[in-house]
């Protein structure tokens, strides 16, 4: 028979079918139907998740080792997403290598629209994007590339681009206003790939500059600090003053 799990238990068990078989990653909007045999044994799961509008992806998953797909089963598939949670367009994503899945998504009436190519060396199935209309974000939960010269760009004007081109890579403000980095932590860190500070600007303490990791400029509540052998270069009839009436100049 065919049912809606309720206890947490059973809702679990469906979850963890889905995930097991069909790589199915739990959403907080995943739900279940389960199909049980005379035992009342969890045989298979249908699983519904990221809702958009009127439309619902599907998932198909059953215990390793059973074939048997039941009349019950692939009504209830269809029945429950169109007349009790009123989606009008419903989408499976399969793996090709699963050709049981492939099969019945086929007898259900669903039509192969689009077929990607080396997805998956594992044969297993993982979410990339998600697109949710109720939280008014698009989730990426893989890497994104860009190719040389392919900026990813923010703002109706393209103000801000970041991108990788001619050997180096760039932060571009292009916009009339300013680029502000903040930081709700400590500080703001300048490293090499290495891990080796450049440069440390502190909220509310000192800043410093580095050297080959070295401290060589520091601020102080007094001012500044300088270490190590230093000098500085001025032009000529250049000064250095000292004293709040700058009182010595030399």
């Amino acid at each position: 028979m065919v049912i809606l799990p309720r206890r947490k238990e059973d809702r679990l068990a469906a979850e963890k079918i889905l995930y097991e078989t069909a790589g199915v990653q739990y959403t907080p909007d995943l739900k279940t139907l389960v199909w049980l045999d005379k035992n009342k044994y969890i045989r298979w799961v249908v699983g519904y998740n990221n809702f958009l509008g009127r439309s619902v992806q599907v998932h198909l998953g059953s215990i390793k080792g059973f074939q048997t797909r039941p009349r019950q089963l692939l009504y209830a598939a269809l029945d429950y997403p169109f007349n009790v949670l009123h989606v009008n367009l419903l989408i499976g994503i399969i793996n090709s290598v699963n050709k049981k899945m492939v099969d019945i998504a086929l007898k259900l009436g669903f039509k192969e629209k689009t077929r990607w190519e080396n997805m998956h060396d594992d044969g297993g199935l993982a979410q990339y994007i998600r697109i949710d209309g109720s939280a008014g974000l698009t989730q990426f939960d893989k890497d994104t590339k860009y190719s040389d010269t392919r900026k990813a760009v923010f703002g109706n004007s393209g103000d801000l681009q970041i991108y990788h081109g001619g050997g180096s890579s760039f932060i571009k403000d292009d916009g009339d206003g300013g680029l502000y980095l903040q930081t709700n932590g400590p500080a703001i860190y300048f490293q090499d790939t290495d891990g080796n500070a450049l440069a440390q600007f502190t909220d509310g303490g000192a800043c410093f500059l580095m050297y080959d990791g070295a401290t060589k400029f520091q601020t102080t509540s007094d001012g500044i600090s300088l270490s190590g052998n230093g000098y500085i270069d001025l032009p000529d009839n250049g000064r250095a003053r000292f004293g709040a009436g700058y009182d010595l100049a030399i």
